[in-house]
């Protein structure tokens, strides 16, 4: 019964003694909400990988309950006067990863690991706090008046880097038909299964996977008819994926994933012609054939044993990804490069046409 259920020993520790809070599961069995969740609706969980704990708004919403019960009776108030509560704590990660599942797929690589991240480094600033509050020698110091100190940086990182994403995707907005995208799937909805030969739906087109394990009939799948699925699937086909890429700058420069590359300096590195290569399958991170998906003309460059395909002597993709041959696409590497260096232009002249319509 729900009266019944404790923690281990290991997690009380943990919580109470040592301040490791970033080391806790707070979501799976036998330390986090499912736990509790399980006995209280004599239910089993499946366990939520550790790569989408603190990245999911179902998750962050149970963990937030779960976990304000616990601080509030560890002595935290709720809402506090000086610095951050556990509360206000965990609704700025739940903007954060609203601010990640709303943005492109091609440009989300990277930002879940990252606010994982920056999840755990929070709990073991506030673990820490926690333990420097009850161990000091004046009793007026040991007041638990904020959960996490006003001081902590977690706030700061995690607004900067969305304050600095937002040019990316004010471009994408001023070209809304020079993209494009897969569909997204409303978080807490279930995302399409992977189709049938006979399935001519969009979703069949688009090549959306379903849950792990499912078919379209719902049943059970077998490993090797999961894999036929998943590999037969038009997203991994030549071409798909192209319009993830765009030349700049007469083909000097290539947008790829978020990151700026520049192929001239590329090509030179490696005493190459720039124009024999097919440099976003080169640059791409998908093994094998997978990244014929990038492929611009594949009908031209042809399979992944082409010369187009083929890797230069001494070519290092990790090399060539780095500076100064390549860096993340800011507003000023992106907003100074053709076609975009008057997407600013042209978007405060949108902003100034408002004013005076207002007017």
């Amino acid at each position: 019964s729900v009266a019944s259920w404790r923690w281990d020993r290991t997690t009380c520790d943990s919580l109470f003694l040592k301040g490791l809070w970033h080391e806790i599961d707070w979501v799976n069995a036998p330390s986090g909400y499912l736990d509790y969740e399980s006995v209280a609706k004599v239910a089993t969980y499946h366990p939520v990988g550790a790569d989408e704990l603190y990245i999911s708004q179902q998750t962050l919403l149970g963990v937030q309950r779960f976990g304000g019960r616990l601080f509030t009776a560890l002595g935290f108030p709720r809402h506090c006067q000086h610095g951050y509560s556990f509360e206000s704590f965990v609704d700025h990660h739940m903007e954060l990863t609203q601010y990640i599942t709303n943005m492109p797929v091609e440009l989300r690589e990277g930002w879940d690991g990252w606010a994982t991240a920056q999840f755990k480094s929070a709990m073991k600033r506030a673990g820490r706090y926690f333990l420097d509050t009850i161990r000091s020698g004046t009793p007026a110091d040991a007041c638990l008046d904020g959960w996490l100190p006003s001081d902590s940086d977690y706030f700061q990182i995690t607004s900067a880097r969305m304050t600095s994403a937002k040019p990316i995707l004010d471009v994408r907005r001023a070209f809304g038909s020079f993209f494009t995208t897969a569909p997204l799937v409303v978080p807490g909805t279930t995302p399409p299964t992977a189709p049938s030969h006979s399935d001519t739906s969009a979703h069949a087109r688009l090549g959306v996977k379903g849950t792990s394990g499912s078919t379209p009939s719902g049943g059970n799948s077998k490993g090797s008819d999961k894999r036929k699925l998943q590999s037969s699937t038009p997203t991994d086909t030549p071409g798909a994926k192209a319009s993830y890429s765009k030349l700049l700058d007469k083909g000097k420069t290539l947008f790829l994933a978020g990151r700026v590359y520049d192929l001239e300096s590329i090509a030179k590195k490696f005493n190459v012609k720039q124009a024999d290569y097919c440099w976003p399958v080169l640059l791409s991170t998908k093994p094998g054939a997978q990244a014929l998906a990038l492929c611009p003309d594949h009908t031209n460059h042809g399979g992944i044993k082409s010369s187009f395909h083929k890797c230069p002597p001494q070519f290092n993709r990790a090399a060539a990804s780095a500076a100064p041959y390549a860096k993340p696409a800011t507003a000023a590497l992106t907003l100074s490069s053709t076609p975009f260096r008057r997407v600013k232009q042209a978007m405060t002249h949108q902003e100034g046409t408002r004013s005076h319509s207002d007017d």
